[in-house]
């Protein structure tokens, strides 16, 4: 999965709504679905994760948690298991 360098897919972003939320790099609102900055740090989400399988564009299974379903853009910030995805 590729991940999208948009603000609402950025550690730094806290959502105030659908639409906006707060970059606490610059310290300023921004439109959720713009391109974010160079200093980009993306959100930890179960799409990224090295034990996610896909089962179709909006849905999968956590390999860790007894093969539970999931969403692949589920925030993963909190989980113990999550694993970044190796690149290649």
């Amino acid at each position: 999965m590729k991940t999208e360098n948009v603000h609402r897919a950025c550690e730094d972003y806290v959502a105030v709504d659908v639409f906006k939320g707060y970059c606490h790099t610059f310290q300023k609102m921004v439109n959720a679905n713009e391109t974010a900055c160079q200093d980009f740090s993306p959100l930890p989400k179960c799409g990224i994760c090295g034990h996610y399988l896909p089962v179709d564009d909006f849905l999968g299974s956590c390999q860790c948690q007894e093969k539970e379903s999931t969403y692949k853009d589920l925030n993963a910030k909190t989980c113990e298991s999550f694993k970044w995805l190796k690149k290649g």
